[in-house]
């Protein structure tokens, strides 16, 4: 691969997107090559390159290498118009500035490619939930809609109750799609009254588990919270719901959420199996993410449960108050 100048200042500004053959004689491709520190007066680069008056090496250059994870990943490459003279003390400073450079270029390399990452992750995840979800939901929908025409002519006092199943399937389906429309615009998730919300995960839980589900609504409210106490609740919400429909085994569950003077409180109960907290395995390792979410909002979560007499789990959350000096 070539060696491409991605940043330039001063007299080289107009090679920026030059391309650098790594097998040339370019000091700058020796340098990665290398991996070390190359200084060049102006008669060595001279006598090297008839062009490197134009590429900007005459009198004085030095070319450090840009390392990181045991790989060299560039070059960093100071040049002078004139005269220069560097001593060891600024050579050894040269060196640490472009440690610190790499630092720099490969911490930001890696956030991109964790952003990247969690991007795919989350379109993943998205695919799973309307495949589990809207998927199966809609085609137990079909399974109903193409026995009504046989059981109108067989079984005709089942028709009124298979369509109100029929009905109750496609509610659901619509619900899990307008959550999986909110996972894909992250900006609805902070312009929705949260116990909206709330209230859309509810609805699609029902259609991704044979349990019967509660949601009631305390108090009023006074429009969304701060975006990161809306998502952090509505994501803490999410994975309370999802260990409900997947791990607890429940026929019953009811949800809370209120609006309180001062705070708001979110309560998930289930008469599902339960648990021992002292002893949580895998399928609970979200309940320390959760806990962790809510304390950097400065919330706190609160999970009740014992083997085969179900689960409560209350979320609170409380705004800062700015201190009166």
């Amino acid at each position: 691969a070539d060696i491409t100048i991605v940043g330039a200042t001063g007299s080289v500004r107009n090679h920026l997107g030059q391309r650098i053959p790594q097998a040339s004689d370019d000091p700058r491709a020796l340098v990665f090559k290398t991996g070390r520190r190359l200084v060049l007066d102006g008669s060595e680069s001279a006598a090297a390159d008839s062009e490197s008056s134009e590429a900007g090496y005459g009198c004085r250059w030095i070319g450090l290498p840009l390392t990181a994870d045991g790989r060299t990943f560039g070059v960093l490459a100071l040049d002078s118009a004139a005269p220069c003279t560097y001593e060891p003390t600024e050579l050894n400073l040269l060196d640490a500035f472009a440690g610190q450079a790499s630092a720099a270029v490969w911490i930001a390399q890696l956030y991109a490619q964790a952003q990247a990452n969690a991007a795919t992750a989350e379109r993943e995840r998205l695919a799973r939930d309307l495949h589990d979800a809207v998927t199966q939901t809609l085609f137990s929908a079909t399974i109903f809609a193409d026995m009504l025409p046989l059981q109108l002519v067989h079984e005709p006092d089942q028709v009124p109750k298979n369509l109100e199943k029929l009905g109750q399937l496609i509610r659901s389906a619509l619900a899990e799609m307008r959550t999986l429309l909110m996972e894909l615009r992250p900006t609805a998730l902070v312009a929705v009254e949260l116990h909206q919300l709330i209230g859309n995960l509810v609805n699609a839980a029902r259609a991704r588990a044979r349990v019967e589900f509660t949601y009631l609504v305390e108090g009023d409210s006074s429009g969304p919270l701060v975006p990161e106490a809306q998502i952090a609740t509505y994501r803490i919400a999410q994975e309370l719901l999802n260990n409900v429909v997947k791990h607890s085994g429940a026929t019953e569950c009811e949800v809370v959420f209120s609006y309180l003077p001062d705070a708001i409180e979110l309560t998930i109960s289930d008469n599902g199996r339960g648990f021992d907290p002292q002893d949580v395995g895998l399928e609970h390792m979200g309940l320390a993410i959760m806990s962790e979410r809510a304390r950097a909002i400065g919330g706190q979560l609160t999970v009740d449960s014992k083997p085969n007499a179900g689960t409560r789990a209350v979320f609170c959350w409380q705004p800062r108050r700015e201190k009166v000096q």
